[in-house]
């Protein structure tokens, strides 16, 4: 059923199956469902109606508990519609998922590729050819991980000896890595960020919006540990 209200969007209800989980020693009400049928339904102006599902997408919902014998209706709760799927104008593109509840995953949720949320989950940073971790111990290997629209990353880079040799078109600024596209800063701009060294202080951080390329800017020292530790940006 849809209702359709001058200069406003179109609602369609459509009934979806759900699990609801009420905790052991709960005590919510009207949950006795032996003889009953339980049911989300419209909120009417006294309460709980015997329509199914909303008609106005933004409005209240109910679970009730539906008597199989006389179609008594028993609210247990209220609550916003759970799920608003939201289409283009003319419907020739793939709609947008709207969960207007407070959401738990029990397990992992994944943005192009990359596991988000929960505790921080690293993955190790591939390095270009003439890279290893810093001092080459496997305990500082580069790793950045992605949280709530943050990348972080931990550890060192070394670069090879020679590879920053004075006099070569990479001394002050060499090539690291690439980042993967879904933990880019945005096509827009780069991240930049100040960092350290073992041995001549500080330089900067650069990581390219356009391919996520990773330089570093300002070395002086052939050799150098770079360290990561700290490092925060925001994806696009």
């Amino acid at each position: 059923m849809g209702r359709r209200l001058t200069g406003a969007p179109t609602y369609i209800a459509v009934d979806a199956q759900q699990i609801h989980e009420l905790p052991n020693g709960h005590t919510c009400s009207n949950t006795g469902f032996s003889e009953s049928i339980p049911k989300l339904v419209r909120l009417g102006g006294s309460g709980p109606s015997r329509q199914v599902g909303p008609t106005v997408a933004s409005a209240d919902v109910s679970l009730t508990s539906v008597d199989a014998k006389d179609w008594t209706l028993s609210e247990i709760q209220r609550m916003a519609a759970p799920l608003k799927v939201i289409h283009a104008s003319d419907c020739s593109t793939a709609p947008s998922l709207e969960i207007p509840l407070n959401t738990n995953f029990a397990g992992t949720l994944s943005v192009g590729g990359v596991v988000v949320g929960g505790a921080l989950s690293w993955t190790d940073l591939p390095l270009a050819t003439g890279y290893q971790p810093a001092f080459n111990s496997a305990s500082l290997t580069p790793q950045y991980a992605l949280k709530d629209g943050l990348v972080f990353f931990r550890g060192g880079v070394q670069v090879s000896s020679g590879t920053m040799a004075s006099g070569t078109s990479n001394s002050n600024n060499v090539f690291v890595t690439s980042l993967p596209s879904a933990i880019s800063p945005g096509s827009s701009r780069s991240a930049r960020m100040s960092i350290s060294t073992y041995n001549s202080g500080s330089c900067v951080l650069v990581v390219s919006g356009s391919n996520g390329n990773i330089h570093i800017r300002g070395v002086s020292d052939n050799s150098p540990s770079v360290f990561l530790d700290g490092v925060v940006y925001a994806t696009g």
